[in-house]
């Protein structure tokens, strides 16, 4: 993999480019987020110019529960799922009511306008307060700050959630503070601008190469959890980053793993133990292959819509990427899925984080309770090393088969690879779903080979979550975990 170190040069307001307030909509991402830790997003998709002199901006458009059977798909990014910029800096949003939310960029300080109207003439006044210098994402900005404060048709004073609550906008980063517009104006909450594309400020985008971005000497724990109507089984385990290989051409890293771990089982002998050199082997599409998933973006797959968020810091100050259970379609609305599905969490520089897998009378959970990455520690380890994990007696005996299945989740191929494969070597590749029930097999006449998962003769068989590979052979048998996505 080829790191890339970019140095950003923060420049002082009167060196950015003019921008005259109204860099709202720029392009790329930008990232807000609340006191809670809550990341939101905004994404510029597309632009028309169709209507003249105004200027509509799209962006994606997200799942958000309406506390009703059914949820809103409709309701677009932080700043809705469409904005109209008209001239003279007047921008106009909409919120899930489809109600017009107004905001005047250019005017002066004392100026005042309607920011938002109900039917009966209600309206909430919005004010430019002052205009001040502020710390926006390491740099300095010069920010107008809005106050705003409910009225009745008469202009008198009236109690709302808003009153007294600002936002700020800054001259060359646009809205630097500012509420979700989606529940707007109910909702007092306010989001703090923490990254920004255009111009490139803060947080960025997370990519799969900050995600799986190791160094030797990287060690990660895990607990996973393995259940069904009958059976409880954990697992706990150490990996640890033995080598490095970078392969920048192909966008391609090789990673050496020391893996042990100890099974518990609820019967006789309670315990059983691995211990094995792995070799992980991570392909990216390009040095900046982007997670394309943003914050609540509805993205359908069939029936299945998965819901995805955003969390920093989070793993000491470390970006994490979330896609949880999601929606399902039926009876003419999304609403949330009737069983229990997949659930996973990926952080830069740990890789996958957290798993969730499971149905009404099974399931599987991993999660990372221990990493150590230089200096820098987390958690609670499950044991000192992988000699006080696994006894002497297991640790220093190699099985006679060594396979790397890879990669792992997988989407629509496989590669077994089997260390000092024999010609002519009998051997079979099977694969058993969570019920115990053999799903898929195939002789093994070469190494490395490629398995197509979704072939004609595999793919009706097969689903999304966990099953147990197995490779039998002359001299054993070798069993590991396959996540299929």
């Amino acid at each position: 993999m080829k790191n890339l170190i970019i140095i950003i040069l923060f420049a002082t307001p009167w060196n950015l480019p003019a921008q005259n307030w109204q860099n709202i909509c720029s392009p790329g991402i930008t990232f807000y987020q609340n006191s809670g830790g809550q990341i939101l997003a905004y994404r510029l998709d597309s632009t028309d110019i169709s209507l003249l002199p105004d200027t509509l901006f799209l962006s994606y458009l997200s799942i958000r529960d309406t506390a009703g059977e059914c949820y809103d798909t409709t309701g677009g990014s932080f700043l809705g799922s469409v904005v109209r910029k008209k001239p003279a800096g007047l921008f106009q949003f909409c919120n899930h009511n489809n109600d017009t939310l107004t905001l005047h960029t250019v005017e002066t300080t004392g100026y005042s306008w309607k920011f938002f109207s109900d039917p009966a003439g209600n309206y909430i006044e919005a004010k430019i307060n002052a205009k001040i210098l502020d710390s926006i994402c390491g740099t300095t900005d010069s920010v107008k700050t809005i106050k705003f404060q409910a009225k009745d048709n008469n202009g008198n004073n009236i109690p709302h959630v808003l009153n007294g609550n600002f936002i700020k906008l800054s001259k060359h980063y646009g809205l630097t503070k500012m509420m979700e517009l989606f529940s707007a104006p109910m909702s007092p909450t306010m989001y703090t601008l923490i990254g920004k594309a255009s111009p490139n400020i803060g947080l960025q985008n997370l990519t799969w190469n900050e995600v799986y971005d190791y160094d030797v000497g990287d060690e990660f724990h895990f607990i996973d959890h393995e259940w069904d109507t009958w059976w409880d089984v954990y697992y706990y385990t150490i990996n640890k980053i033995l080598a490095k290989e970078e392969f920048p051409e192909l966008h391609k890293v090789v990673y050496t793993v020391e893996f042990c771990q100890r099974k518990d089982v609820p019967g006789p002998p309670f315990h059983y133990y691995s211990y094995d050199t792995l070799t992980q082997v991570v392909t990216f599409e390009s040095d900046t292959a982007y997670i394309k998933e943003l914050p609540i973006e509805f993205i359908r797959y069939g029936w299945d819509a998965p819901i995805f968020s955003r969390i920093y810091p989070d793993y000491i100050s470390r970006q994490s990427h979330e896609k949880i259970f999601g929606v399902q379609y039926s009876n003419g609305c999304w609403h949330p899925p009737f069983e229990y599905g997949e659930s996973y969490t990926v952080t830069a520089g740990l890789g996958r984080t957290r798993y969730e897998w499971g149905e009404v009378f099974l399931g599987f959970t991993s999660y990372m309770v221990y990493y150590k990455k230089g200096t820098e520690e987390w958690g609670t380890p499950v044991a000192t090393s992988c000699n006080t994990l696994v006894p002497v007696e297991f640790s220093n005996t190699n099985l006679k088969i060594r396979i790397h299945v890879f990669p792992n989740p997988a989407k629509e191929a496989i590669t077994v690879q089997i260390d000092d494969f024999k010609p002519g070597s009998t051997m079979e590749f099977f694969l058993v779903d969570f019920m115990g029930r053999e799903v898929f097999r195939t002789p093994i006449n070469q190494s490395p080979f490629l398995i197509n998962l979704y072939s004609l003769s595999v793919k009706s068989s097969l689903y999304t979550g966990l099953y147990i590979w197995k490779l039998v052979g002359e001299n054993g048998t070798v069993t590991g975990k396959l996540i299929l996505e």
